[in-house]
Parts: C-alpha cells; sequence; structure tokens
C-alpha cells in the first residue's frame, strides 16, 4: 500500500487533508503488518441488526435502512492482534452495525487499524 496514492483516493472521496494524511499512514503500515502476518480486520454478522434503525430519522429514512440491511446484511468490524508468545489472534477493538460495506472508508476502519498497530507495537516493546 502506498501511502500517497491512499491520500489521494481519500481526498478525492472528500476527506480532509489531515485525516487524509494520517488514514493512508495508518493503512500502509498496516498492510506491512497484515503481510508480515501480525495484523487482520475480520467482518461478522451483527446479531443485534436492529441497532442499525436506532437513529433520528423519517419513517421513509428508517424504511430505507431497513431494507437495505435486510439485503445486505449488518456487519461489525473487528481488529485482530496475533499475540507474539502463542501466536493466537486477540480481540483488540471492534465497531458494529455497518449495513453492507458502510464501514469501508468511515473513518471506524481507519481507527480499528491503528487500535491492532498499537496492540503489535506495545507487544513487540514488552517482549524486547
Amino acid at each position: 500500500m502506498d501511502a500517497k496514492r491512499e491520500y489521494k483516493r481519500l481526498r478525492q472521496l472528500g476527506w480532509p487533508a489531515r485525516d487524509a494524511w494520517r488514514s493512508a499512514k495508518v493503512a500502509e503500515r498496516f498492510a506491512q503488518l497484515e503481510d508480515a502476518g501480525l495484523v487482520r480486520l475480520r467482518t461478522d454478522v451483527d446479531l443485534d441488526p436492529a441497532t442499525v434503525l436506532d437513529f433520528d430519522g423519517t419513517p421513509r429514512e428508517r424504511q430505507a435502512v431497513a431494507k437495505r440491511a435486510d439485503a445486505v446484511g449488518v456487519w461489525g468490524l473487528v481488529a485482530e492482534a496475533r499475540c507474539p508468545h502463542c501466536e493466537s489472534w486477540h480481540v483488540v477493538d471492534s465497531c458494529w452495525g455497518f449495513v453492507g460495506e458502510d464501514y469501508l472508508d468511515s473513518g471506524y476502519d481507519s481507527d480499528l487499524m491503528r487500535a491492532a498497530i498499537d496492540a503489535v507495537d506495545d507487544g513487540t516493546r514488552r517482549a524486547a
């Protein structure tokens, strides 16, 4: 992952420059650690999909979200890091209630990547 290319992509999506650069650097570092088998993001079915309807919207808006959620599902995004000692995966953070792939470029994905990176860095420092 090239941070400059990711930055440009996020800017084209309308992200503010500072946020786009921060997210691009996180994505670049995450890709390096992912290639090394140390971090991962995974999706999981949200067992309480009704939470996506917990917002102040018009009946029409709520109906549209419910219809879309029924069609593409409601998901959670889970950040995991591999333990340097036991080699098993550990959940470091998660966020739930995404309809379909709405987590992509949401900012939450970057936050979860950062949490996984921090977990690996903390484990490396403790092991040293």
